[in-house]
């Protein structure tokens, strides 16, 4: 069941556990504010009136503006900053002030241990998809 509840969250799609190693470059929560913005800008979506099923959602971000040659949306300018290689720039100045900036828009860590509510949120949730 629990590869169920897993192919739902990827949209129906099979992926590798490679991708779950790496070092997230975008929270929900956190990034809530760019998302919302970055729906707006790119498909003039007002996620705050919007319903819409999780896959359509997913693909929607997925599908956000990110160009390094053109336009950018807002939460994918944050996303390639936050990914940023500063090891390769000779610039001392330069240097320190893109990783200034990337402390800036860090994600913050969260705690491991989940709050009853927020377990009791997971409980239902499996429930729902047929995996407690």
């Amino acid at each position: 069941m629990l590869r169920l509840g897993k192919l739902f969250l990827n949209c129906g799609k099979e992926t590798d556990n490679e991708e779950e190693n790496n070092e997230p470059d975008m929270d929900y929560e956190q990034d809530y504010d760019y998302i919302t913005a970055s729906f707006m800008s790119d498909y003039n979506i007002d996620l705050e009136k919007s319903e819409m099923h999780w896959w359509t959602f997913f693909n929607l971000l997925n599908g956000l503006s990110n160009s390094e040659l053109g336009s950018c949306c807002i939460l994918n300018r944050i996303r390639n900053l936050r990914n940023y290689d500063t090891s390769q720039i000779k610039d001392l100045k330069e240097k320190n002030k893109i990783e200034k900036a990337k402390e800036a828009v860090a994600l913050k860590k969260r705690p491991k241990v989940l709050t009853e509510e927020q377990q009791r949120n997971i409980e239902k949730f499996k429930q729902s998809i047929g995996m407690a």
